[in-house]
């Protein structure tokens, strides 16, 4: 289990993003909360959303998720179901057992990610900065 961050990674153009604001002028704006803390539950499961079952849209998550989720957001555990319905219309989940967050591995570099490939001694040098000509 990888160890548990105090961020994680979220568009910068959030607000620009026409299906986050048709979740929020659907559901309303604690539908965006409940959105953040599906990507921080995911982001602590490798992408995955324990708890949240089946391979269909229809599925429902487990109710110990749903209260955990409604009570977090300050939500009901119908409009949670209606927002985690409306997650997997609009895929930005992916429907199996468990639920996972689509483009997950796209947007979480780890560690791994970063190092020198193996072959490699070093990284490509610096490209030099041409200095201007009076």
């Amino acid at each position: 289990m990888p160890k548990i961050r105090r961020w994680f990674h979220a568009s910068h153009d959030i607000n620009s993003d026409p299906d986050v604001w048709l979740l929020t002028d659907t559901f309303g704006d604690r539908a965006l909360r409940l959105w953040l803390e599906l990507l921080s539950v995911a982001d602590r499961n490798d992408g995955f959303i324990p708890g949240w079952n089946g391979t269909d849209s229809s599925a429902d998550c487990s109710v110990q998720l749903r209260r955990s989720l409604a009570g977090k957001c300050r939500l009901s555990g119908e409009r949670v179901q209606d927002i985690l319905r409306f997650c997997d219309e609009i895929s930005w989940t992916v429907p199996g057992t468990p639920h996972k967050i689509r483009n997950h591995a796209k947007y979480r570099v780890s560690k791994e990610d970063k190092k020198i490939p193996s072959g490699k001694l070093s990284s490509a040098p610096p490209t030099p900065t041409p200095t201007p000509t009076p």
